[in-house]
């Protein structure tokens, strides 16, 4: 149970390699945009394709982990395009009708996963990364197009969009730490079992009963976790940005920064020397990169600004 807990707890930390990863190679999402416009995705989608034959074609996974930078680039990449896209946004079930054909055959005919997160004893399409995500985010795409007049005039008002802001702001934190809320009730389960305490056997109707009270304890942990979080990221979001890094420190920094995060995704918290090194690896990273006002900030957040 230790072990499944320290490896569920390390496990969301891979968004933010792919973050970090994307991060980096931004000034050339940007170059591209300028040059190549509403093909500036076509490159990485290209180069994902290739590494989607090769890894299914001859099953060289190791090769196929270039897909974490090939297809979150691509997506990157389209979300570059957002001006143009909502400017001809009429045309928005292109989109939709694309990226859900294209899915739908690279389920049905091709090798693909119809789950888009890792499941076990499936292809995973997220672990390595498939084409299948570029097709899904297509069509998620889009959907909002489609509803983006809508969505525009519904967040016009301040008491939609001020919630809005509110919980965006600290979804990253939400997602980054809620497997720890998880992890730490199972273990209060397990050792409640060590004790006799016993639990309903799952899919039993006291099993469905006790669902409503297993996720308030969930929100019970998760809460306090997020309220002494959530705001350390926001602050960073609003702090003055840190400039006058080297490209060769930034890509230093960079490396640094996916070799920790992989091993603490892959090896979890174990064996702690070896984790702790990685953890102390991002902590230095954090506070180098941490604007030097961030700290001094105490007085309240505001984020009102309407969407553009």
């Amino acid at each position: 149970m230790i072990h499944a807990g320290h490896r569920l707890v390390s496990k969301p930390l891979w968004f933010l390699g792919v973050y970090l990863v994307v991060t980096a190679i931004t000034p050339l999402l940007v170059r591209l945009q300028a040059r190549l416009g509403w093909w500036a995705a076509a490159p990485w989608l290209a180069a994902a394709v290739l590494i989607d034959v090769i890894r299914f074609g001859d099953h060289d996974t190791a090769l196929a982990g270039l897909n974490f930078v090939f297809v979150w680039a691509a997506l990157a990449q389209a979300g570059m395009s957002w001006e143009r896209l909502v400017a001809n946004r009429h045309r928005w079930w292109l989109l939709v009708a694309g990226g859900y054909t294209a899915l739908v055959l690279m389920v049905g005919i091709g090798p693909y996963s119809i789950s888009m997160v890792g499941v076990a004893g499936e292809v995973s399409n997220m672990a390595p990364p498939s084409v299948a995500l570029v097709a899904l985010g297509c069509a998620q795409l889009g959907l909002i197009l489609g509803c983006w007049g809508r969505l525009r005039r519904l967040l016009d008002d301040d008491r939609y969009w001020r919630p809005v802001v509110k919980v965006g702001a600290g979804g990253m934190t939400l997602y980054l730490w809620h497997l720890t809320a998880l992890a730490i009730a199972v273990c209060a389960v397990a050792l409640g079992a060590s004790v006799g305490v016993a639990q309903p056997t799952p899919g039993t109707a006291l099993w469905w009963a006790t669902r409503p009270l297993w996720f308030g304890v969930l929100i019970a942990i998760l809460f306090p976790i997020l309220a002494k979080a959530a705001p350390v990221e926001v602050r960073s979001l609003l702090a003055p940005k840190l400039t006058g890094i080297h490209t060769w420190a930034a890509a230093l920094g960079a490396v640094a920064g996916v070799g920790a995060i992989g091993y603490l995704v892959v090896e979890g918290l174990q064996p702690v020397g070896r984790a702790a090194i990685a953890i102390a690896v991002l902590a230095v990273l954090i506070r180098w990169l941490a604007p030097a006002s961030t700290a001094e900030h105490t007085g309240p957040i505001e984020l009102d600004e309407q969407p553009a």
